[in-house]
């Protein structure tokens, strides 16, 4: 949806993944892709989109599609990321090669994948606050993750594969708050990530 003005809280607006067949055994879809983008003033909050995957049927009942992706943005600024409403591991994945945003909402367990060859700049110097705290961030191998050089983890997992570029990580000042989770995936000792300063708070947690 593209509008100068984007009015109204439509309680049907939903972007949720269909169901598998059951008499062939199919995983459920992922949910939608979403791009509100508005030049005045917009109503609609991603927290009030349904997004959810389908679920898996027959002998895949398990495999339960992602959430979807929603992206909510006005002419000139960068825009705020939403994926919310999955109960299952499956990944988001992002699909366009160089995406800018203020936050990445995650809720309800909820992954957002950035692939090989792709990469995800987050302004916001606390991008993840608004989370529930059982969402994750996958920066894959290959990746690239482009933070504010003040980075606070809150209310989310974000996880760094080795292989990956987090850029001027030695210039970062890393920040763990309380539900907040940073993973370093696969790392080891000679190839760990360098940061400015590292702070855990309680409530965080450091792993690997």
């Amino acid at each position: 949806i593209t509008a100068g003005i984007i009015a109204g809280t439509p309680s049907s607006f939903s972007v949720a993944g269909g169901n598998g067949y059951a008499s062939s055994g199919t995983a459920g879809g992922g949910g939608g892709c979403v791009l509100l983008a508005f030049t005045t003033s917009n109503s609609i909050t991603g927290t009030s989109i349904t997004m959810a995957g389908g679920a898996g049927n027959g002998s895949v009942a398990a495999q339960q599609g992602g959430a979807g992706v929603v992206y909510i943005k006005q002419a000139g600024t960068n825009g705020d990321l939403f994926s919310i409403g999955a109960t299952s591991t499956v990944a988001s994945t992002q699909a366009a090669t160089a995406l800018t945003a203020n936050t990445l909402t995650m809720n309800t367990t909820s992954i957002y994948t950035v692939p090989t060859g792709k990469t995800l700049a987050l302004v916001n110097s606390n991008p993840f606050s608004s989370g529930d705290g059982t969402g994750t961030l996958n920066i894959q191998s290959g990746a690239t993750f482009t933070p504010s050089t003040s980075l606070t983890i809150q209310n989310a997992t974000l996880t760094i594969t080795s292989g990956s570029t987090f850029t001027s990580s030695s210039s970062t000042n890393l920040t763990v708050e309380s539900a907040g989770t940073f993973n370093q995936s696969d790392y080891t000792v000679s190839s760990g990530l360098t940061f400015s300063t590292i702070t855990v708070q309680s409530g965080g947690t450091m792993t690997h």
